[in-house]
């Protein structure tokens, strides 16, 4: 008896097996992870269709109770088309600035988690120290006298009260200030470098920041960017990272000032403009997708409810609905319903050829036409 119980549970349990029972109820309708069977179960599965795993959670999980936060990575990586546009979540140490995520420290987008806009040290390269902006390197002819990396480098050492280093002031034997092949030094008269005396400062007024094409026309320090005279005329060229609209250094990633045109980028609903540092783009809030690819109108496409674009743009759920991106199966018939009732006439009895109203088989017509035997063979 025991032997027999054994062996049918056996029998059971591989036929269990060879269903796929224990790789789930998606597994035996063939089902991808997250989705239910169509009506039509012989039609192939989509692969292309961003589905929530099953080990990884659902739309659900994806927000968290009562937070404004969407955690993108209990979406299937799979996903690709419009949906390479959503905006992203961050992994540790970044953060998100433009809809694009940057170092948490990248002085490109200021120090520290809370701020994006850049560091703008003057006369300085920026570095991030505990999450504040600090000084890297000073340009060439400037220094930090006053220790306040807040101003960045603000001392000219091409001036004669900081001839070339912190208050390494120009005594009255020799007053001026010249430049040399190595930085500055005090001299009684210009040389031929810098044959340009303004005030105690020997300039070449091709070339001086602080004397452009005459003595005092200085040129403004620009943020994000280097001042430069040129041919007695100011200038400026931009970090890496950033490009010249009007007088100012703006981000690559700036929407409001994108590409050569400095143009801002629009953004429609339940979108956030994006700039590539090119031309114009958008990136989707969680949950909606840009399936017509016309940026004006935004993402007008919710991927959570829409049974046409459910999960993914195109992604139809064939007369069923969608929640939480995940189709449902059609409704199917009642099989409760009425029918018809069978019991009911089909028509006039009376008016059948040869056919008594009364049904009665001894009344039938003699002089109806009756069936050719052989078509009954």
């Amino acid at each position: 008896m025991r032997r027999t119980m054994r062996s049918d549970l056996s029998a059971v349990l591989g036929t269990l097996v060879s269903f796929g029972f224990f790789a789930g109820c998606n597994a035996v309708l063939n089902n991808p992870p997250g989705e239910t069977a169509s009506e039509d179960a012989g039609s192939p599965q989509d692969s292309s269709i961003v589905i929530v795993t099953e080990d990884a959670g659902s739309f659900d999980d994806a927000f968290d109770a009562g937070a404004s936060t969407f955690d993108a990575t209990v979406i299937d990586a799979a996903a690709t088309g419009s949906e390479a546009g959503v905006i992203p979540t961050c992994s540790l140490g970044d953060k998100l600035c433009n809809a694009a995520c940057v170092g948490a420290d990248d002085p490109f987008f200021g120090c520290g988690p809370l701020v994006c806009s850049a560091c703008a040290l003057d006369h300085a390269t920026s570095v991030c120290s505990a999450s504040g902006c600090a000084i890297g390197a000073c340009e060439s002819g400037y220094a930090d006298c006053d220790q306040k990396p807040a101003n960045g480098c603000e001392t000219d050492l091409s001036q004669a009260a900081h001839c070339g280093a912190c208050n390494a002031a120009c005594g009255s034997t020799a007053p001026d200030c010249v430049p040399t092949t190595t930085g500055f030094a005090c001299a009684t008269g210009c040389g031929s470098a810098a044959p340009t005396l303004c005030v105690n400062q020997c300039v070449d007024l091709s070339t001086s920041l602080d004397h452009c094409g005459q003595c005092s026309a200085s040129c403004a320090s620009v943020t994000n960017g280097t001042a430069a005279c040129s041919s007695g005329h100011c200038g400026f060229t931009c970090d890496t990272s950033f490009h010249s609209c009007a007088s100012a250094c703006d981000s690559n990633l700036s929407a409001s000032t994108c590409g050569a045109s400095c143009s801002p980028c629009p953004a429609g609903p339940n979108a956030v403009a994006t700039c590539n540092g090119v031309q114009c783009g958008i990136a989707c809030e969680a949950g909606f997708a840009d399936c017509d690819g016309a940026p004006g109108n935004g993402c007008e496409v919710d991927l959570l409810t829409s049974a046409s674009s459910c999960g993914q743009c195109g992604h139809s759920c064939d007369g069923g609905t969608c929640a939480n991106a995940v189709c449902s199966a059609p409704p199917t018939p009642d099989a409760g319903a009425s029918q018809p009732d069978s019991s009911a006439p089909l028509g006039d009895a009376a008016s059948a050829p040869g056919i008594d109203a009364g049904n009665d088989a001894s009344s039938v017509d003699s002089s109806a036409p009756t069936m050719d035997a052989a078509v009954s063979d």
